[in-house]
C-alpha cells in the first residue's frame, strides 16, 4: 500500500506553512511544541486513511489536523493590555490563506510578553484568559501551569530550520543562474584549451621539425665550410706552385735570351771572320 499523498489529501506537517521573524521563533515554537510536526489533512477522512497507512506499516503515531479545524472560542485579546511589549502572537505570524484558519485555532488565545515578569503580572491580573509565552519561550497557561527552559525536543528549531531551507532555497535559487554561467563558462575555456592544446601539440611539432631541419642545414653549412676550407687550402697551394712556375719559367726566359745572346755575337763573329778571310783572299790575288 503507498502512503498517501497531497493528492488524496495530506498536506504536509504544520511547521511547513507557518512562518515568523526570528526574534518571535522560540516564542511559536515553545507555544505550539509538537504541534509543529501535526500533519495538514483535508479532511478526517484522509486523516483515517493516513492513520491506517501508519498502523499497517508500522511506523508509530502521528497527530493530523484537518483543514477545515474548528475555531477556538478562546478569550479575545483586550486592547488594554496592547502595547509594545504585550501582543497577540497571531498578530506576528503569517500563513497561507487556506491554512490561516488552522493558525488562527492554535493561536487564538496566546499573548506574546518580553519577560517572564510581565508574563506573571498579566496572570495575576487576569492570565488566566490567555496562554503567556515569553520571547525566550518561557510559557503561563490559563491554569498557571508555568513550562520554561531549554527546548531539546523534537520541535526544537523547527521553524528556524525551515527558515534557513527557505532562505538557502532562495539563495540556491539565486545561485543556479550564476553556476549555469560559470559552468558554461568553464566548458567553453576547457575547448579553447583543449583547442590550444593542440594548436600546441601542432606548434611543437612544427617546431621540432624545424629544429630537425635547422640540423640538416647546419651539418651541410659545416659540410660547405669544410670543402671550403680545403679549397682555399688547395688554392693557395696552387698559387705556390705557380710562383714556381713562374719563377723557373723567368729562368728559362732568361737563359733562352742569354743563349739567343751569344748565338748572336757568335754569327756575327763568324761573319767578320768570313769577311776578313773574303778580304784576304781577295788580296792574294
Amino acid at each position: 500500500q503507498e502512503p498517501p499523498t497531497e493528492q488524496n489529501g495530506i498536506y504536509g506537517l504544520l511547521a511547513d506553512f507557518i512562518q515568523t521573524d526570528p526574534q518571535y521563533e522560540s516564542a511559536l515554537e515553545a507555544v505550539l511544541g509538537e504541534k509543529l510536526h501535526y500533519i495538514i489533512v483535508e479532511s478526517h477522512l484522509s486523516g483515517m486513511q493516513a492513520l491506517d497507512y501508519l498502523k499497517l506499516q508500522s511506523l508509530g503515531r502521528a497527530s493530523l489536523i484537518p483543514m477545515h479545524i474548528r475555531k477556538r472560542n478562546g478569550e479575545q485579546f483586550s486592547s488594554v493590555l496592547a502595547g509594545e511589549t504585550v501582543k497577540p502572537l497571531l498578530d506576528l505570524v503569517s500563513a497561507q490563506d487556506e491554512y490561516r484558519s488552522i493558525v488562527d485555532s492554535l493561536l487564538a488565545d496566546v499573548v506574546l510578553v518580553d519577560t517572564f515578569d510581565t508574563a506573571l503580572e498579566i496572570w495575576n491580573s487576569n492570565g488566566h484568559k490567555y496562554t503567556l509565552v515569553t520571547l525566550d519561550g518561557e510559557i503561563i497557561d490559563p491554569t498557571g501551569i508555568n513550562t520554561g527552559g531549554s527546548q531539546n525536543g523534537t520541535s526544537s528549531q523547527i521553524l528556524s530550520k525551515r527558515r534557513e531551507i527557505r532562505e538557502l532555497q532562495i539563495k540556491l535559487s539565486e545561485l543556479t543562474p550564476r553556476y549555469e554561467e560559470l559552468s558554461r563558462t568553464k566548458s567553453q575555456l576547457t575547448s579553447q584549451l583543449s583547442q590550444l592544446k593542440e594548436n600546441s601539440d601542432a606548434l611543437k611539432e612544427k617546431i621540432h621539425q624545424s629544429d630537425l631541419a635547422s640540423f640538416s642545414l647546419q651539418k651541410d653549412i659545416n659540410q660547405m665550410l669544410k670543402d671550403i676550407d680545403e679549397a682555399s687550402q688547395r688554392i693557395e697551394f696552387f698559387m705556390l706552385e705557380k710562383e714556381e712556375f713562374e719563377s723557373a719559367l723567368k729562368m728559362a726566359s732568361d737563359e733562352t735570351s742569354r743563349l739567343q745572346e751569344e748565338r748572336t755575337q757568335g754569327l756575327t763573329a763568324k761573319s767578320d771572320k768570313e769577311s776578313l778571310l773574303a778580304r784576304l783572299q781577295e788580296t792574294e790575288k
